[in-house]
């Protein structure tokens, strides 16, 4: 109602496809194999399982830069990802960590970018675990004190062994995202 009050019934019924259509790719994506938890496999996943229902935002090319740096370290026991979308980073983050790592993902519910994901995405986000994995969801303001505790009652002892900043993308929303977690983040891990 709210958005046909605001926008009429076309974007609704755009909405509502779009809806549909992710719950749809998202099972196709469930059916198709994993990759290995290689970096250039997992990129190719990213953009073609499921429709690429779960295709990040970043450039390929950055991204797997990325992930062959992580590679090349030992295996993040403790993930905080801010910032989950359409959850493509958080695949990766999964794929990499160690295989009872504890994974937090963060993410504000009609946030200016992204948006946030709609509740049903949560079942299918667990799927990206492993089976020793822990991930934890937490679907509000990063910016929030009470959000720091939550984030800190689901960090396992010792602290984060990887934190991805890609909220809001404003300097004032990095800096606060940065300077209120980055003290989480054990000597030598990574931001």
């Amino acid at each position: 109602l709210k958005t046909i009050r605001r926008e009429g019934v076309g974007p609704l019924v755009s909405k509502l496809k779009v809806y549909f259509g992710d719950k749809a790719a998202a099972k196709k994506f469930l059916q198709t194999p994993r990759p290995a938890p290689v970096p250039d496999e997992i990129v190719k996943f990213l953009w073609s399982a499921g429709d690429g229902v779960i295709a990040p935002g970043q450039s390929k090319e950055e991204l797997l830069k990325l992930l062959d740096w992580l590679k090349q370290r030992p295996a993040p026991r403790a993930v905080l990802e801010i910032g989950t979308a359409r959850g493509g980073t958080l695949f990766c983050w999964c794929a990499l960590a160690a295989s009872d790592a504890t994974i937090l993902s963060l993410d504000l519910p009609g946030g200016i970018h992204g948006g946030g994901y709609p509740p049903w995405k949560l079942s299918f986000y667990q799927q990206f675990a492993g089976s020793k994995q822990k991930i934890h969801f937490l679907r509000d303001d990063s910016h929030k004190r009470e959000t720091l505790d939550e984030v800190k009652k689901r960090l396992p002892s010792g602290g984060l062994d990887f934190l991805f900043i890609d909220g809001d993308h404003t300097l004032a929303g990095v800096r606060s995202d940065y300077e209120m977690y980055s003290p989480l983040v054990k000597p030598g891990g990574t931001i």
